[in-house]
């Protein structure tokens, strides 16, 4: 996982790294089974 809380890039160079996040998520767009799934859960309350 290449994003951490918040969205936030995890790891040093962070040019490099949000670069190479950027690059896979143009191609995992076109085949979302590989894709990370989130799931949020919202106490209503």
């Amino acid at each position: 996982m290449l994003r951490g809380e918040q969205a936030r890039i995890r790891f040093r160079p962070k040019r490099f790294w949000t670069r190479l996040s950027d690059l896979s998520q143009i191609s995992i767009r076109d085949h979302p089974r590989y894709a990370f799934h989130l799931l949020a859960v919202k106490n209503l309350r």
